[in-house]
């Protein structure tokens, strides 16, 4: 058994809204009743490993009210599933020198398939642009069931030493979340469909709430004395959102309300980091 990462089933019956980049928040997801559960495989060689993971997870909804007596949706198990490898590559001129790979893919289950690190996607660009998306574990309304979401992510990277104190990263990464053709065609996201007015946004060109992130970057980690780690991290991050059209969207942050033109968009970013380890007994 583990621990139960999780974005929740959301019930679009609900009151309640959420702005761009954040959860959807009615707290409609169903309790706890038993943990997630799952099985790990590892085969580990002097050439590095391979391993494989699936997971079992409750992503059942709550009650379509707010008591007890309204009722709610079956229940509904999702599932994830994850295989990944490293190899070691001594003949880029370090013994330290590797690369990396993993797919996961799942059904009710977003947090473990399209790991931890993702999030609600919301990127503003220049002028009355804007790229976003939602991520759950399913979707649901009053009298209905829950529709699970189909997420998958995907990481590589490569890592060289130039020195034994100096080394270098590639990597990429992708993820993304995908709902079912009843979500999609009942515009629950756009408060149609008997959803709540106004849940997400109100859109009049198109409602399709599938969307993916993707990530290239690299990353300078040197290390001049002993605990001492000065690390530079240079990535470019991209959301591409399948919401292409206007959309007219309620005030974020310094972001007025009105007419948005949505589309993918990207940023360059970039992180500095210094870390000094205090080890008992050390330097």
């Amino acid at each position: 058994m583990v621990s139960r990462p999780r974005r929740g089933s959301v019930n679009f019956s609900a009151a309640g809204a959420s702005g761009i980049g954040a959860a959807l928040a009615d707290g409609s997801a169903g309790t706890e009743q038993y943990p997630d559960f799952g099985l790990n495989i590892l085969f580990q060689q002097a050439w590095g490993y391979v391993g494989a993971s699936v997971v079992a997870h409750n992503a059942s909804g709550g009650y379509y009210g707010t008591t007890t007596t309204t009722g709610h949706p079956d229940e509904r198990l999702g599932w994830a599933a994850e295989v990944g490898a490293e190899i070691k590559l001594p003949w880029l001129g370090n013994p330290r020198d590797r690369f990396g790979i993993d797919f996961a893919y799942g059904e009710g289950a977003s947090k473990y398939s399209a790991g931890n690190n993702f999030v609600n996607a919301g990127l503003f660009g220049s002028g009355n642009q804007v790229a976003f998306g939602y991520f759950t574990d399913g979707a649901y309304i009053s009298g209905g069931q829950v529709q699970l979401t189909t997420s998958w992510n995907f990481n590589t990277a490569i890592e060289h030493y130039w020195l034994p104190n100096l080394r270098t990263s590639l990597y990429y990464t992708m993820g993304s979340v995908e709902y079912n053709d009843v979500v999609k065609n009942s515009g629950w996201f756009c408060g149609l469909g008997g959803a709540a007015a106004n849940r997400a946004f109100n859109n009049s060109t198109n409602c399709n709430p599938d969307f993916s992130i993707w990530q290239v970057g690299s990353r300078t980690n040197w290390s001049p004395v002993p605990n001492l780690n000065i690390g530079l991290d240079v990535f470019y991050t991209g959301v591409n959102t399948a919401f292409k059209g206007t959309a007219s969207l309620a005030a974020n942050g310094a972001r007025p309300a009105g007419i948005y033109t949505v589309s993918d968009q990207g940023q360059v970013s970039g992180t500095l980091r210094i870390q000094k380890n205090l080890v008992a007994g050390g330097e």
